[in-house]
């Protein structure tokens, strides 16, 4: 049996895609699908969720970060403006409160 899956990340587009987006898109996938890997899968579930898990999780920082670094520097910002933002969005979008 043939298994497929989707996940749809909501929300608009890059306000700004700046020099060095990819890259910070790229290290949050492996950061994130290292994580997962290390984590091992669930018992009793017959297909591997991980890298679409950690590909959705990446995709979700990137936009984040894009979005804040782009309401605080406009059409000036940089990818570092959003590397600024990695650790609020982190907390914000991951941590358990």
């Amino acid at each position: 049996m043939d298994y497929a899956k989707t996940i749809k990340v909501v929300g608009g587009g890059s306000g700004r895609r700046c020099g060095g987006q990819g890259d910070l898109l790229s290290g949050a996938l492996a950061t994130f699908y290292t994580w997962a890997l290390q984590h091992g899968m669930e018992p009793d579930v017959p297909h591997d969720d991980r890298a679409m898990i950690a590909c959705f999780a990446a995709c979700r920082l990137t936009r984040e970060c894009n979005a804040r670094g782009f309401l605080k520097k406009g059409r000036g910002m940089v990818c570092s403006d959003m590397i600024e933002e990695i650790p609020y969005v982190f907390r914000d979008q991951f941590e358990l409160h």
